[in-house]
């Protein structure tokens, strides 16, 4: 049973978008902004209210470091060198 359960699991991490979300370094960003849309509104969302609410979350916190994929050493170091050499 536990084996089954376990593959399952495995197979929906590949392939299913929702577990794609939650490993992505945006996906609580995007879940707590939708959470906090949704508790806000329980009898329902305005498609043009929830497109214009969340554009706002994304473009005041999607570029916060915490939100960004982790960059690999070399890429650091390369970034930051040529920063200081575009100054």
């Amino acid at each position: 049973m536990a084996r089954e359960t376990v593959s399952k699991y495995i197979s929906l991490r590949r392939n299913h978008p929702a577990w794609s979300l939650l490993a992505s370094p945006k996906g609580p960003l995007i879940l707590a902004s939708l959470k906090s849309l949704i508790d806000s509104s329980p009898g329902g969302v305005v498609l043009e209210e929830a497109v214009e609410r969340l554009a706002t979350v994304f473009a005041d916190y999607a570029n916060e470091a915490k939100f960004l994929p982790p960059m690999h050493f070399k890429e650091r170091c390369y970034s930051s060198t040529r920063s200081k050499t575009i100054r």
